[in-house]
């Protein structure tokens, strides 16, 4: 909400939608991150990013799974890699 006060003294309050930041932007939802803690109880990175990319999804950048982007998933929501 935007407050704007005039200068003849008047107040004004005009609703304004902000962008999602950045972060917000790339963020990777919950369902990809669910579906990579499922896999990584067995598959290594490599194996992981293959499936996510037979499943037809995409990063949150819009590209094809790796296994960096893999392991930064797992990195950032503390997913054990499997034994």
């Amino acid at each position: 909400m935007l407050h704007l006060r005039w200068q003849g003294g008047a107040c004004e309050d005009i609703p304004v939608l902000l962008p999602p930041s950045y972060c917000d932007q790339i963020r990777y939802s919950n369902e990809v991150v669910d579906r990579v803690r499922i896999l990584a109880q067995e598959l290594p990175d490599s194996k992981i990013a293959a499936r996510l990319n037979e499943s037809g999804l995409l990063s949150a950048k819009g590209k094809r799974f790796t296994p960096s982007i893999v392991s930064w998933i797992r990195h950032r929501h503390r997913i054990p890699a499997p034994c």
